[in-house]
């Protein structure tokens, strides 16, 4: 289609509905944006203190159009005073949290919502996001069913206090201030936002912000809270409210979008529970509770709040993790790592959520356990001699040199039995927390969650090394029925739902794709990892650690007989 057609499409679709809107909240209030004009004089609403909204004053200055974009500046003053007698907003300009306050004319018709401002500005200047812009771009998936939220209404007293009372109908105030939060419990990670224009077709739909928050843009859940203000913090730079939540969990934000969010009351979100339990070796044991919502940042979120924990131990001691991941559909994930900048909780979390955000995620337990230094090592060197055959079978005699925090060395040999197919391979060996990023990593975005889960739980012990191969992007690899592995087609400008094609497994070849879209090429799936074997190392009791790669050579045939080693094949 061409491309002024659909947009023309588009002006057209949003004017029937933006004025299908405004003609059935013409009651309520609403002014037109083509009805602004600078010095027009108005008021706002906004949260100084406590929970109730209080008048300030404005006027505007000036009104832009640009395409879709409209904008309107103005000027506040007047306002509560504080305890000098001074008015606030003289003394803190437009402040954090103050975004979405609504603005209205002196007639009372709503003109649209405080959205930006200016760092060390010298007055109060704000632009306001019209409402005609954020309710214009309501979309309709909000009246469809939502993965993420809960099907019905469950009384949830973990989030915060609650009289238990399930008939009573939330509700929120134009100027009221609320809060939501990519995750809460022990910690929070919240921002602070004023409700704009409750929604008068639909009393549970709030609009608010007047402008995007945190880039994760589009269909979300997040939790939706009243805010109690404690103080309005002034700065020379960007002065801020300090907010907290009050009473129970109100409902979600469900849209974020360039100008503003949609919440709907009464919709409660899905979560990803997280326990943290720190056994900080002579102290006392702390433990901790966490609930994230999925967003596409709730690995980064989980890694955030585990470091929080870890930083709290002591820096003479090492933390290793213990971390169990309930999962729908498979069985528990068990794992250990080592907590570095990241951590493979988060991976796990992320390689099972994904994109799609679906809320598979039932619970995440991690333990921290903090050692001494000296009771980890640390994976030097390996060496591998060249391939010895015996009676027709392949041998590898691996040499393996680890080393303390006092740099003392230890030396291990095992001999191990090598597939024909990995001669003139590079093999790696690793610990448990690397063998386990491996996977996650060259399997990220497959549909194997169950072969993930299996890989994950054989490389679950830190007190061993494991020998696994990763295979080359393009590899021809047989699954288990000598089926070929997924092969699907990938191209640099992907189609606009960003499909993929998919080769079923069961053809014997990938020519079952017959004539595929211009631009596409044909792809293996990304690498996979085959754990060879596991390595015992005698040192008992110690955290391993650390990755190395070998190359399996051939060597001549040879009649030696093979002692019996320590170590075992799955």
């Amino acid at each position: 289609m061409n491309s002024r057609i659909a947009s023309a499409i588009c002006v057209i679709i949003f004017i029937i509905l933006l004025l299908s809107f405004v003609a059935s909240v013409d009651a309520q209030g609403i002014m037109p944006f083509n009805e602004i004009k600078a010095g027009d004089k108005c008021y706002g609403l906004t949260v100084f203190q406590g929970v109730a909204p209080e008048k300030f004053d404005c006027e505007v200055v000036d009104i832009f159009s640009s395409g879709y974009k409209k904008q309107i500046l103005v000027l506040l003053s007047g306002g509560p005073k504080d305890k000098d007698d001074s008015e606030i907003l003289s003394q803190t300009n437009v402040f954090g949290g103050m975004s979405g306050s609504p603005v209205y004319t002196q007639e009372g018709k709503i003109i649209g919502a405080v959205a930006v401002t200016w760092q060390y500005a010298k007055k109060p200047y704000a632009v306001l996001t019209p409402i005609e812009m954020m309710v214009g771009f309501r979309p309709r998936i909000l009246d469809l069913p939502n993965k993420l939220i809960y099907d019905h209404n469950p009384v949830l007293d973990i989030f915060s206090e609650s009289d238990g009372n399930t008939s009573a109908v939330p509700s929120i105030k134009p100027g009221e201030t609320y809060l939501f939060c990519d995750y809460w419990g022990y910690r929070y990670s919240c921002r602070i936002g004023t409700a704009t224009f409750v929604d008068p077709r639909d009393n549970n739909i709030v609009y608010t912000l007047g402008h995007e928050s945190g880039g994760a843009g589009g269909i979300i859940a997040l939790p939706f809270w009243k805010g109690r203000v404690s103080a309005i913090i002034p700065s020379l730079a960007s002065s801020s409210k300090i907010a907290w939540e009050t009473g129970p969990m109100l409902g979600s934000v469900m849209f974020n979008g360039p100008y503003g969010q949609i919440v709907k009351l009464g919709a409660l979100p899905k979560f990803i529970p997280m326990s943290i339990t720190l056994d900080n070796f002579l102290q006392e044991q702390l433990k901790s509770n966490y609930f994230f919502a999925y967003t596409r940042h709730a690995d980064t979120n989980i890694a955030e709040a585990i470091m929080y924990i870890k930083n709290l131990v002591d820096k003479s001691l090492d933390v290793d993790a213990e971390i169990r991941v309930n999962i729908t559909g498979l069985k528990e994930i068990f794992s250990f790592g080592v907590i570095g900048e990241t951590t493979l909780t988060g991976m796990i979390v992320n390689n099972f959520v994904g994109e799609q955000l679906d809320p598979v995620i039932e619970g995440v337990m991690v333990t921290l356990k903090a050692r001494p230094k000296y009771k980890t090592l640390s994976l030097e060197k390996i060496t591998a001699s060249t391939i010895l055959t015996v009676k027709g079978e392949e041998f590898v005699d691996v040499s393996l040199v680890t080393s303390n925090i006092g740099g003392q060395e230890f030396t291990s040999t095992v001999r191990l039995k090598v597939e024909k197919k990995f001669i003139d391979k590079h093999l790696q060996v690793a610990d448990g927390e690397k063998a386990a990023e491996d996977i996650l990593s060259q399997n990220s975005g497959q549909d194997v969650g169950s072969e993930i889960a299996d890989l994950l739980n054989k490389v679950s012990d830190r007190n061993a090394l494991y020998l696994y191969y990763i295979e080359a992007e393009g590899e021809s690899v047989k699954n288990k029925d000598s089926s070929p592995v997924l092969i699907f087609l990938s191209g640099e400008n992907l189609a606009a739902d960003e499909s993929t094609f998919a080769v079923d497994t069961k053809k014997s070849s990938v020519e079952a794709v017959k004539e595929p879209p211009s631009g596409w090429v044909l792809q293996a799936r990304k690498p996979r990892i085959q754990i060879l074997t596991k390595i015992d190392l005698p040192n008992k009791g110690m955290l391993i650690k650390g990755k190395k790669d070998f190359l399996v050579k051939l060597a001549p045939a040879s009649n030696k007989s093979v002692k019996k080693n320590k170590f075992w094949l799955f």
